[in-house]
């Protein structure tokens, strides 16, 4: 689902900036996703998803789901969204 459509699904609790908004609506397709996999479900360089990922963290939009190993056998945090309504910016228009 682009963020667009889940966008409308929305109404203010949380507001979000474009960004947040992406990682948390990815997430909200993924169900669970660590880190990595946000990165690649985004196309965006997992420096640009851990900062966003962090900041909907600190407000509450996520929390951390469990520690599963990587692909490099490291364990690593997978996060889900808490379940509450988001405001979602309208993102690439209607």
């Amino acid at each position: 689902m682009p963020v667009a459509e889940t966008s409308r699904w929305a109404y203010s609790t949380v507001p979000l900036n474009e960004r947040q908004a992406a990682v948390a609506a990815a997430l909200m397709e993924l169900g669970e996703a660590s880190d990595q996999d946000l990165s690649m479900k985004l196309g965006w360089p997992i420096n640009c998803v851990t900062p966003r990922r962090g900041e909907l963290e600190k407000l509450g939009v996520i929390v951390r789901a469990e520690l599963r190993k990587g692909p490099t056998g490291r364990l690593v945090s997978v996060w889900r969204l808490v379940d509450r309504q988001l405001d979602l910016p309208l993102i690439g228009g209607a």
